[in-house]
Formats: C-alpha cells, structure tokens, sequence
C-alpha cells in the first residue's frame, strides 16, 4: 500500500477501536498516533533500501513485543499503536504486490502474501528490476496491476476519510 492508504487505514481503525472500547477516544492527538502508528513498519525503507522492504519490520512479533509494552506503559497510546500497525501488516499481506512479508520472522524468512507477482512464489523481489523490466512504466501503472487490489486499497482509504470526516461534522 501507498503511505497515506496506511495512514487512512490507521485512523479508520482507531475509529472503530474508539467505537468500541471506552478507553480510546477518537481525538485530534490520538490521530495522530494512529498516523505516525500505521507507518511505524515502514521504518525498514529508513535503514534499508526498497529490496529489503518487508524485512524483520513488517514481523508480526516484533510489533507485538512492542505494543504490550507500550500499553503497559500507557494504556489508550499502547492500544492505538497496535490497532495502526496490525492494520499496517494485515493491508500489506493483502496488497504486496511485489513482496510477501515474513509473518514467522525471526523463526523463518519465508515471506507470505495473498497475492503473488508470477515472477517469484518466494516473494522476494527486487522492485527496481520490475520497474525496468516493464521497460519503465510509472511505478504506479506498475504497482496497481491487480483491480481487486486497486478497489480494497480504495475502499480502505474512503473509509479512513470519512472517519475523519466524522471528526469534523
């Protein structure tokens, strides 16, 4: 998914968390931690290069060790970080088009995904080799190649606007 799909995706979840739980409220200030949450796994782009995207960053476990700790720690933030970032992994296992993530890291490396290039079952893809290889079409012409993927990623961007919308009105 593209960034600010994450983003939406975050805050669409922390307004059904809100919705649901009466220790979440859904404010200016924990939109915010919901934004900065759901790209939170993107950290590996930082300290790597696309290639190396969905590495140990995109584990499951990982991101679990640290939002326990942040809920011991604050409860309501905690809560926020690990519905953003589970919202972050399960979009990215539905919509990596170009790479599986490792949903068993640091146990294994296999990467898995919903929907696989035909170019490789082991997942691991090297995003600038398709970008030449389709002979250097636009990265998104590249990237939203699958319409179904293309609809869910729309749909999850609508939903997290009109939460916000819902802020607003």
């Amino acid at each position: 998914m593209i960034f600010i799909s994450h983003i939406l995706a975050g805050i669409f979840g922390l307004k059904l968390l809100s919705m649901f739980s009466v220790s979440v409220e859904f404010n200016q200030f924990t939109i915010l931690i919901a934004a900065v949450a759901s790209l939170l796994p993107d950290v590996g782009v930082l300290i790597h290069d696309m290639k190396h995207h969905h590495g140990p960053s995109h584990s499951p476990l990982v991101w679990l060790i640290i939002s326990v700790m942040a809920i011991v720690l604050n409860f309501q933030i905690g809560l926020v970080l690990f519905v953003a970032i589970t919202l972050h992994l399960i979009t990215d296992w539905f919509t990596a088009r170009l790479s599986g993530l490792p949903l068993l890291w640091p146990f294994s490396k296999t990467k898995y995904s919903v929907y696989r290039t035909a170019d490789d079952d082991k997942g691991n893809y090297d995003l600038r080799k398709k970008l030449k290889k389709a002979d250097r079409k636009r990265l998104l012409e590249s990237y939203y190649e699958n319409k179904i993927l293309l609809g869910f990623e729309f749909l999850i961007a609508c939903l997290g606007l009109l939460s916000i919308l819902t802020l607003i009105v």
